[in-house]
């Protein structure tokens, strides 16, 4: 199908066949959770007056249970606290997030949510960029691309 070698990377073909890896597909579906359960979790902004650059964020409930810690739940808010801007703005409209969000986990294909949550964004990264997001909606494919 790919004519790759046994030895060839998968992570590669990952990307160019835009097959998510399993870990990835977690974190798509504990976002797309968040996203669509926004009434379940409050943003710094509600929590406190003060005009911080992480308002937007959304606010760890104080809870010790480790149990808890490590569920979905707290994942779910570390994840999407860590999303790249231009994508958690997308965050309020569920169907122009998902194949946004989609597109860059295919972009980047992580193997692991320590992977995920290490990333950093630079100025390499087209979803960071000065420039503005444009979107091309293709109704006929129901198919959203993005690029800057």
């Amino acid at each position: 199908m790919t004519n790759s070698r046994s030895k060839d990377l998968c992570s590669q073909l990952f990307k160019w066949l835009e097959i998510l890896p399993l870990q990835s597909q977690y974190i798509f579906s504990v976002l797309l959770f968040v996203v669509k359960s926004k009434d379940l979790f409050s943003t710094n902004q509600e929590i406190h007056n003060i005009n911080t650059r992480s308002n937007i964020n959304l606010h760890f409930p104080v809870c010790n249970l480790t149990l808890l810690q490590k569920g979905a739940y707290f994942s779910g808010i570390k994840l999407y606290n860590h999303l790249p801007p231009r994508i958690k703005s997308l965050s309020n409209e569920i169907k122009l997030f998902k194949p946004a969000f989609k597109r860059f986990l295919y972009t980047h294909s992580f193997y692991s949510v320590d992977e995920c949550l290490e990333h950093s964004y630079n100025q390499e990264s087209p979803f960071l960029n000065n420039k503005q997001l444009n979107w091309n909606y293709n109704c006929k494919e129901h198919n959203y691309m993005f690029y800057t």
